[in-house]
């Protein structure tokens, strides 16, 4: 076997992982239960024979037997997952629209709002924008899809130079040339060997992305999730007990007026309740013993402000990451020298290599690896977890009001 044949080996063992990260489960389980019985079926013979594996002399990335092999698809899964649960929480932040107007109906009529009343043309959809995972398997394939195809028509070409007997008849027949061709092979062997190493470091880096981001993405639907449950369990609480017990605050409080107006021998028989205006001077009742009342108006300022903020503001959008930031150049420099390192290569000995070495310069033109960029993916993951956090602490501010005012709603009735 070449060495052109031991890198198209690699290459097909590192194209199947590719596929493999992009299984779907039920694939992943049936793969699984085919091994199973293949592993039942195996007879040992006298016809067995081991032979050396000479795909193992380049670097076949990390042996990892933990990892979960179809991270790709569980990760798209996820974005899926958060990408519905985006889609509900714009429905219930849409819903809150009738609760703010109705709040600011009464507010305002109250003196407590006077300015900066909420439209509805203020309202915008959270729109999170889902990574293209796809990016970098597209990029890997078509990568391969040409090192392999090159290395094929490669591995037929050494076929000629390869082994005592061809090398030399080619020695006999053509020295000079035969040396020439066979340096030129070799230097693109090299060259191809260093691009596939440095696709397998990046193929395990990438792996190593998506298991960073499936945590993450676990953590974003929960938090999604937790803002929808508020939002509904919100809007319940306005409509059954908050909305409700709003007009029988405002008809208390036109009782209050309606009391003052007797007292002073100015009620009207000709009055309309709607006639009567409710008190603009809700600070009269605090410290009173109608200053329940007062406490309750308060908090539902602090719930509108709540409400308001939910409505207008878009909270989750900013969940999703990654950023193009790229290795520093420690980490880069750390990652280049392990590519060095896993695709040296050695001059076989007795060869004309030994004496000068080979220039691969103009191969490695051809087979660049200057467009595989590393991407810092955990910087970007670090600081989004921090927003979850902010955007937890909103939640929790949302539902804090809510059971304040639903506590002193049930203490009215």
């Amino acid at each position: 076997m070449s060495k052109f044949y031991s890198l198209v080996q690699n290459i097909e063992k590192l194209r199947k992982e590719i596929d493999d990260i992009q299984k779907s489960d039920d694939e992943v389980k049936k793969e699984q239960e085919n091994k199973t019985v293949e592993v039942g079926i195996v007879i040992p013979g006298i016809f067995n024979f081991s032979s050396k594996n000479i795909s193992n002399e380049i670097y076949q990335g990390k042996d990892d037997k933990d990892e979960i092999k179809n991270i790709y698809n569980i990760c798209n899964q996820n974005y899926t997952k958060l990408t519905n649960e985006i889609t509900h929480v714009n429905v219930k932040r849409e819903e809150l629209w009738k609760n703010i107007r109705d709040i600011q109906e009464y507010l305002s009529n109250l003196g407590i709002l006077t300015e900066n009343k909420t439209d509805y043309s203020e309202f915008t959809l959270e729109n999170i924008e889902i990574p293209k995972l796809d990016k970098e398997i597209n990029f890997l394939n078509n990568k391969l899809e040409v090192l392999e195809r090159d290395a094929r028509k490669n591995d037929i070409e050494y076929e000629k130079y390869e082994g005592f007997l061809n090398t030399t008849i080619n020695r006999v027949i053509n020295p000079f040339g035969s040396v020439k061709a066979e340096r030129k092979l070799e230097a693109i062997n090299i060259a191809q060997k260093k691009l596939y190493v440095t696709l397998r470091f990046y193929f395990d880096y990438y792996k190593d992305s998506l298991k960073l981001q499936n945590p993450y993405l676990e953590e974003c639907i929960k938090t999604a999730k937790l803002y929808r449950e508020s939002l509904n369990s919100l809007l319940d609480t306005m409509d059954k007990k908050i909305l409700p017990f709003l007009e029988i605050s405002n008809l208390f409080l036109k009782s209050l007026i309606i009391k003052e107006l007797v007292k002073e021998n100015k009620l009207n028989e000709n009055m309309n309740l709607k006639d009567i205006e409710s008190p603009k001077t809700i600070g009269n009742l605090k410290d009173t013993k109608y200053n329940i009342y007062y406490t309750f108006f308060e908090n539902l300022f602090h719930l509108y402000t709540s409400i308001e903020l939910a409505f207008k503001e878009n909270i989750l959008t900013n969940l999703m990451f990654f950023k193009n930031n790229y290795l520093e150049e420690g980490e880069l420099q750390d990652i280049e020298s392990k590519i060095r390192d896993s695709a040296k290569t050695y001059p076989e000995i007795g060869t004309f290599d030994w004496i000068i070495s080979i220039d691969t310069s103009d191969e490695e033109y051809i087979y660049s690896t200057k467009d595989i960029k590393f991407l810092n993916y955990s910087k970007s993951i670090k600081e989004a977890e921090e927003k979850i956090e902010a955007i937890n602490d909103k939640i929790n501010d949302v539902k804090k009001n809510l059971e304040e005012i639903e506590k002193i709603s049930n203490e009215l009735k």
